[in-house]
């Protein structure tokens, strides 16, 4: 009987390892609730960041007026009559005189040509003949005045010698060609209506420089 009893535990004990499901053993931990598996974000901005980061850039703000208009490309040219003129006779120095003209107006203007055009006349305000004017230094380009801002010119000739061919009145001013000429009395120490020698037969005039 005893032995019936040990063979039963063994049969027992061998249909136990063939089945795991007969015997009263723990329940499987493989059925497990699937892990999300979440994108990884090293920059650490949010999505609307990252959205906000993707976006184009602005277009950028067109540059000012000021360096447009230095061109002078958009800009009306400069009328000689609506200027405020000046010609300023030194007293040292190299440079015989300084001729400067200055926008008076509301709105900015151009000095198409790099050089003035002038012309010394005398007292019944006629030009003085035998006289070759010759462009001097400068004269880069078309200058952009605006309101209230000068170009000056620097002018040079022989004021003083033993043959002195003619006295000047006065100078005739143009800003562009074709243009009416404006005449303009020299100025001397701030006194107007000053007359000089012209004791040679050329006359050097520089380009226009804003300022």
């Amino acid at each position: 009987m005893h032995l019936r009893t040990i063979g039963k535990t063994i049969a027992a004990a061998t249909i136990c390892v063939a089945s795991l499901s007969a015997c009263d053993l723990p329940q499987s931990q493989s059925q497990q609730a699937p892990q999300t598996q979440q994108s990884s974000n090293t920059s650490g901005e949010t999505p609307s960041e990252q959205s906000e980061s993707t976006s184009s850039p602005e277009s950028s703000e067109s540059a000012e007026t000021s360096s447009s208009t230095d061109s002078g490309d958009d800009v009306s040219a400069c009328d000689v009559e609506r200027m405020n003129t000046s010609f300023r006779l030194a007293t040292t120095g190299s440079v015989d005189g300084y001729l400067e003209v200055t926008n008076d107006g509301g709105n900015p203007c151009t000095l198409k040509s790099s050089y003035p055009t002038v012309e010394f006349t005398g007292r019944d305000g006629t030009g003085i003949s035998d006289v070759t004017y010759k462009q001097g230094s400068g004269g880069s380009g078309s200058v952009t005045l605006q309101p209230g801002e000068t170009a000056s010119s620097d002018v040079e000739w022989q004021a003083s010698g033993d043959q002195c061919v003619a006295r000047v009145w006065a100078l005739n001013l143009s800003l562009q060609p074709g243009e009416k000429p404006k005449s303009v009395d020299p100025v001397l120490n701030d006194q107007p209506g000053q007359v000089f020698d012209l004791c040679g037969h050329e006359v050097t005039v520089s380009g226009w420089q804003k300022g």
